[in-house]
């Protein structure tokens, strides 16, 4: 899905400043029009998915084990510049056809830039659900692996690694010394909004609430050399 984002995302800067160069569509009004609000849609369309995925799993889901690494996402840094490069030429496009930043415009992408930027920084470490259907990991975007689709779990000395008919998934826990580890369900849902975590400095819970779903759906469970016993 980052691939299809950024794709995306080069489609618009490249297009704003190929265009620039063409005099007879530059200077056009609707095209000020149409790519301005192309790139709000984008800064509003993807602050709004990154709260809404929030709300979905901390408030819709209601019982589910919640495992925030501490490593921050290799996208963190690409999705930070892609937002504001997009904001950088929303500006120049504004102060070249209205004379002038001090305006509604420079207000809106002004604040829409905030918002964006705000979700990825908060969103920037990933995250591990696990519930009775699925074993999902949210890096920005989120996979999801359902149990009765898992054929095998391998853990070894330093990953985890499950095997299933569509798509693998592996996690190394040399990244992820530290973990947040939190029980969601009704009683301390309100406390994981507000951001209060507790705090396991190991995988060992990770590694048995996997195990415990994996008896439950008959995954087998292949311990290739770790001790977490």
């Amino acid at each position: 899905m980052f691939k299809r984002i950024s794709f995306l995302v080069w489609i618009i800067i490249v297009t704003g400043i190929a265009i620039s160069f063409v005099s007879d569509v530059a200077q056009q009004r609707w095209f000020f029009n149409f790519y301005k609000t192309i790139i709000e849609l984008y800064l509003f369309g993807f602050t709004s998915f990154m709260i809404l995925k929030r709300v979905f799993f901390y408030r819709v889901k209601g019982n589910i084990d919640v495992i925030r690494l501490v490593k921050k996402s290799d996208y963190q840094s690409r999705l930070l510049w892609q937002g504001t490069v997009l904001a950088l030429i929303y500006l120049a496009y504004n102060r070249y056809f209205l004379g002038t930043l001090e305006n509604s415009n420079s207000i809106m992408i002004f604040i829409l830039l905030l918002y964006y930027l705000v979700q990825i920084i908060i969103n920037s470490n990933p995250s591990i659900y696990i519930d009775e259907q699925s074993f999902s990991y949210d890096d920005y975007f989120v996979d999801r692996w359902k149990w009765r689709k898992i054929q095998r779990i391998d853990m070894e000395e330093d990953k985890m690694r499950l095997i299933s008919n569509d798509k693998d998934f592996e996690l190394n826990f040399k990244l992820v010394d530290d973990i947040d580890y939190v029980k969601l369900n009704d009683e301390v849902e309100q406390s994981v909004l507000d951001g209060e975590f507790t705090t396991d400095e190991s995988s060992k819970t990770l590694i048995e609430i996997v195990q415990n779903y994996a008896n439950k759906y008959g995954v087998r469970f292949v311990n290739l050399g770790r001790n977490y016993f």
